[in-house]
């Protein structure tokens, strides 16, 4: 198993294992193989964003995104700025195959937000570190410890680039990933309609 530097030659393997393995909740789980690459297509044209792969014998085990916050912000904004009238239509296609899909849109973005008040669990200044945006794991190699090995490729990065802290976030009904983010370091500090928001201090 290796840790490897991904670019865009890994387009198809990271679309692919976006595709079988991203849970139902992400709303870019719905979008079509095509759309998936060129959303990660964005990552790989700044600086100061890393892509890491774990490879065994030519397959793309894990993946973990991640980097400055702010570009990664602008990499996503640019991708559904660039390809609205190809999302529009993602999105359409996909009301029509699974309605449920849209209610989950509509309720989580527009009814939950209006009804949620964001809480603050520990104030502290973030602004020395970098973001997992995200990470994924082949469905038949969890729990053998392939996501720290990620996290822990990622935090020497950071480390090496002078960070203090790690950032992420994730779904508050994803109970595993909340349990396996507490259980390596991660401490929460904000809650909103749909996530929590975590931080882990990097040893230096």
């Amino acid at each position: 198993m290796n840790i490897v530097k991904l670019n865009e030659k890994h387009l198809d393997l990271i679309a692919k294992l976006h595709k079988e393995n991203f849970s139902e909740e992400h709303t870019t789980f719905y979008l079509r193989e095509e759309l998936i690459k060129e959303y990660y297509r964005q990552f790989f044209r700044e600086d100061e964003i890393f892509f890491l792969g774990l490879e065994d014998n030519g397959k793309l085990l894990g993946i973990i995104l991640g980097g400055n916050k702010n570009k990664l912000a602008y990499c996503k904004e640019k991708f559904i700025k660039d390809h609205k009238k190809s999302l529009t239509k993602n999105i359409l296609v996909s009301t029509v195959a699974k309605p449920k899909f849209i209610y989950k849109l509509f309720y989580e973005r527009i009814i939950l937000k209006f009804l949620y008040d964001e809480k603050i669990k520990k104030n502290i200044d973030l602004s020395n570190s970098y973001n997992i945006l995200s990470i994924v794991i082949d469905k038949s190699k969890r729990r053998k410890g392939l996501g720290k090995i990620l996290i822990y490729e990622f935090e020497k990065l950071a480390k090496k680039n002078k960070k203090e802290f790690l950032t992420l976030s994730v779904r508050k009904s994803n109970e595993s990933a909340l349990n396996f983010y507490k259980k390596i370091g991660f401490i929460p500090y904000k809650e909103t309609n749909i996530g929590i928001y975590f931080y882990k201090k990097i040893k230096i």
